[in-house]
C-alpha cells in the first residue's frame, strides 16, 4: 500500500447498517486523490458493524480498523484516529459514521488542503433542522461561548482536516477529559470555512443527543476550558457576605429604634433556602472539578485496543 497523508477518520458506534454505503461513496475519491487512508474506529459496537469493517478492509487496501475492547466514548475513538494519522506525520480529516458528511465536501477539504490550507473545517447549515432543536442549539453554543475560554462557533463540529503539526499537538495533548471542539478552537482560527448541507434523507433520523446528553456535554465543555465557575463561586460568597454584612447593619438599627420584634418567618426561610442552594452549587461545581483532576491523576489510557486491521 502506497505512503498514506492524509487519514480519514470515522469513529462507529452501532453503525452496520450505514459504514458501508459511506465508504462505496469514498471510494472514488480516494481512487482518484492518492495516498488517502480510511482508519475506521468501532468504539465497542453492540451490532455487526466490527464485521462490516473487516469486510470493508478486505475489499478496499486502504481501509483500516481499530476495535475497541468497550464503548470509550465519541471523543476516544477521533483520539484513536489522530493517534494513528500522528504516527504516520499524515493530516487528519474527521468525519461522522452515519453519512451526515457528504464525500464530496471531504473532497473540497482535501484539494483545499493540497492548495496549502492547515485547518479546514466543513459549517453545518441548520437551516432545516427543527425550530426547537436549531433554538436548543443556540442557545447552548451561546451560552458556552460567553462562559468558556474558547470561542464556539454554532454548525462547526468534528467534519475538519487538520494538517499534520496540527495532528501531532492534538495527540501530544495528556488530558483525559477531552473536550473537541474546544481543542479545535484551541489549536486556532481555521483558515478556510466550507458550508454544507446535510444529507437530506438521513435528515429525519432521531438524534442520540437528548437534552440530558446536551446538558451534559455543555458541562463538559465549560469544565474542560474554563475555570470562572470557580471564581464565581468566590465572588458571589463575597456579595452574599456583603449582603449579609447590610442585612445585619439594618437589623441592629431597627432594634435600637423600636426594640425587639418578633423575627419575620419569611426572612428567615427565605436565607436558609438562598445559602442552602449556593452551598449546594457551590459544591457541585467544585465536585465536577475535582472529579476531573481525579481522572487526570489516575492517568489511565483513553482508550484500550482489542484488535486492528494491520
Amino acid at each position: 500500500m502506497e505512503s498514506t497523508d492524509i487519514a480519514i477518520i470515522i469513529p462507529c458506534f452501532n453503525e452496520a447498517p450505514r459504514i458501508a454505503r459511506l465508504i462505496d461513496d469514498l471510494a472514488p475519491h480516494v481512487a482518484e486523490l492518492g495516498s488517502v487512508s480510511v482508519v475506521l474506529i468501532n468504539d465497542g459496537s453492540s451490532d455487526s458493524t466490527l464485521d462490516e469493517l473487516r469486510r470493508l478492509s478486505a475489499d478496499f487496501e486502504w481501509v483500516n480498523w481499530l476495535s475497541f475492547t468497550r464503548n470509550f466514548g465519541k471523543e476516544a475513538a477521533m483520539l484513536a484516529g489522530i493517534d494513528w494519522a500522528a504516527s504516520r506525520g499524515a493530516a487528519a480529516l474527521i468525519m461522522d459514521a452515519d453519512g451526515q458528511h457528504p464525500p464530496a465536501v471531504a473532497r473540497e477539504m482535501i484539494d483545499a488542503y493540497r492548495a496549502g490550507s492547515t485547518h479546514i473545517v466543513a459549517q453545518r447549515n441548520r437551516a432545516d433542522e427543527a425550530r426547537s432543536r436549531r433554538l436548543l442549539a443556540r442557545v447552548a453554543y451561546g451560552v458556552m461561548s460567553r462562559i468558556t475560554q474558547v470561542d464556539l462557533v454554532n454548525g462547526q463540529g468534528d467534519f475538519r482536516l487538520l494538517a499534520p503539526d496540527l495532528v501531532a499537538a492534538l495527540s501530544a495533548l495528556p488530558e483525559r477529559n477531552r473536550f473537541s471542539k474546544g481543542l479545535y478552537s484551541w489549536l486556532g482560527d481555521p483558515d478556510l470555512v466550507l458550508d454544507f448541507e446535510p444529507v437530506a434523507e438521513l435528515e429525519q433520523r432521531p438524534s442520540s443527543w437528548s437534552l440530558s446528553a446536551l446538558l451534559n456535554y455543555s458541562i463538559d465543555g465549560i469544565t474542560s476550558f474554563n475555570d470562572r465557575p470557580l471564581r464565581t463561586i468566590l465572588l458571589t460568597g463575597i456579595a452574599t457576605g456583603v449582603a449579609t454584612l447590610g442585612y445585619l447593619v439594618i437589623m441592629l438599627i431597627v432594634v435600637a429604634r423600636d426594640g425587639v420584634e418578633v423575627p419575620g418567618y419569611l426572612t428567615t426561610i427565605f436565607a436558609v433556602t438562598i445559602l442552602g442552594s449556593l452551598q449546594l452549587i457551590s459544591l457541585g461545581v467544585i465536585g465536577e472539578y475535582v472529579g476531573r483532576i481525579l481522572v487526570e491523576v489516575k492517568d489511565r489510557p483513553a482508550y484500550l485496543v482489542r484488535e486492528r486491521s494491520e
